[in-house]
């Protein structure tokens, strides 16, 4: 990985990156925006699981509602994390921990995404059972706490060097 990181450092575009000056502080308020678009719909429809908030409405009706903008958000991340991985490469891929313990956990937010989207087509009952209120509101506040973990490791990468 050090080899593809010291090349994408040397690429043109790399460089012409970092000498527009405002192509780094504009991805990142890009990047920031989303990650609040991000949190506060997956919060709408944590506090729904918890039985805060929306109780007029179904799960199905939830997720219909504020899926769209947590999809739109992480592509919005996507892009705008890849473009800061290319204008500053040795900070992530040079095995930077941080970097690679937020890509594992962003693995498994989409996958509990994924997951969760695919139970509410095939068992549309199972968030709003009675019977289930613990574990779906234990599975709601851990996925919240993923992403948040997400965010903050996110967060951290400036802080660490690469091997």
């Amino acid at each position: 990985m050090h080899d593809f990181a010291e090349w994408l450092a040397g690429s043109a575009m790399s460089h012409d990156i970092q000498i527009a000056g405002w192509v780094i502080p504009l991805s990142q308020s890009i990047h920031i925006l989303a990650i609040a678009m991000l949190l506060s719909s997956m919060l709408m429809i944590d506090l729904r699981i918890l039985g805060v908030a929306a109780k007029s409405e179904t799960m199905t009706q939830m997720s219909h509602r504020f899926a769209p903008w947590m999809w739109t958000s992480l592509v919005l991340l996507a892009l705008t994390g890849t473009l800061q991985i290319i204008a500053e490469p040795m900070r992530t891929l040079n095995g930077n921990p941080m970097f690679q313990i937020k890509m594992l956990m962003l693995a498994l937010g989409i996958i509990v995404l994924l997951s969760f989207e695919s139970s509410l087509r095939r068992h549309t009952s199972f968030w709003d059972d009675p019977n289930r209120r613990t574990l779906t509101r234990v599975l709601a506040g851990s996925s919240f706490l993923l992403w948040c973990a997400i965010v903050i490791t996110g967060r951290w990468i400036v802080y660490f060097q690469g091997a």
